[in-house]
C-alpha cells in the first residue's frame, strides 16, 4: 500500500503522476486526507456542496465517494457515530 494525500480538490485523478506510478508497480493506492482538511477543505467547496445537494448526500460523502469511484482505498477517522454511519453510506 502506498498512502499519500489524495482528494478531489487536487486537480484530477492522478496528480503529479503518483497514482499511475504506484499502480504500475502493482501497489494499492490509499488516499490520505480525502476530505482535504486544512487544505481548502472539500466540505466547504461550493462545487462539492452543489453535487452533494443534487444527490441528497453530504459534502463528505461526495469527497469519499470520489476516492472510491477512482478505485482507491481511503483513510478517514471520526469519533462521531453519526459521521461513521454517513461515511459508510457513500
Amino acid at each position: 500500500i502506498n498512502q499519500f494525500q489524495l482528494h478531489a480538490g487536487m486537480g484530477g485523478s492522478d496528480p503529479r503522476g503518483i497514482v499511475s506510478a504506484t499502480e504500475r508497480g502493482g501497489t494499492t493506492v490509499q488516499a490520505y486526507r480525502p476530505l482535504a482538511h486544512g487544505f481548502g477543505s472539500l466540505l466547504t467547496n461550493p462545487t462539492v456542496q452543489d453535487v452533494a445537494r443534487a444527490h441528497g448526500k453530504s459534502a463528505a460523502q461526495i469527497a469519499l465517494r470520489w476516492v472510491v469511484q477512482n478505485g482507491h482505498a481511503l483513510v478517514t477517522s471520526t469519533e462521531n457515530p453519526a459521521h461513521m454511519r454517513l461515511d459508510l453510506e457513500i
